[in-house]
């Protein structure tokens, strides 16, 4: 259960980190 939040986790600053890229 853990290590699947982490991946959701991970997932999600992935695709912060793209938007924040983008702007």
């Amino acid at each position: 259960m853990l290590r699947i939040h982490a991946i959701t986790l991970a997932k999600q600053l992935s695709l912060l980190k793209k938007h924040k890229d983008k702007c």
